[in-house]
């Protein structure tokens, strides 16, 4: 029979060590995400004000392609998924459909 790991041993430590690092990963991501979102607001707001045109043609032609990218690279992401993950919940006995 195992023990439980305490407070100071060794293997606790460790998943700990793997918890704070991803942790610390997860963080560092999301500040970078952050910066980065806050300097493509900026670059939209400066080339709209310099460029009329601008909100007319960038806007349409981002979210085409974008929604090519979902629909070529990514199908079945095009929606929030609510709906189908309910649908998942009710088929509990059968794995087989589950699945799908």
């Amino acid at each position: 029979m195992e023990q439980p790991a305490t407070s100071f041993s060794l293997i606790a430590w460790k998943q700990r060590l793997v918890f704070w690092i991803g942790a610390i990963i997860v963080g560092l991501v999301i500040v970078m995400m952050t910066l980065l979102s806050e300097r493509a607001a900026q670059t939209y707001r400066t080339l709209s004000l310099h460029y009329l045109w601008f909100h007319f043609i960038i806007p349409p032609v981002g979210m085409g392609f974008t929604a090519w990218i979902t629909f070529r690279f990514f199908p079945g992401s095009e929606r929030s998924g609510i709906p189908q993950v309910k649908k998942t919940l009710e088929i509990a006995s059968n794995l087989k459909e589950r699945s799908k």
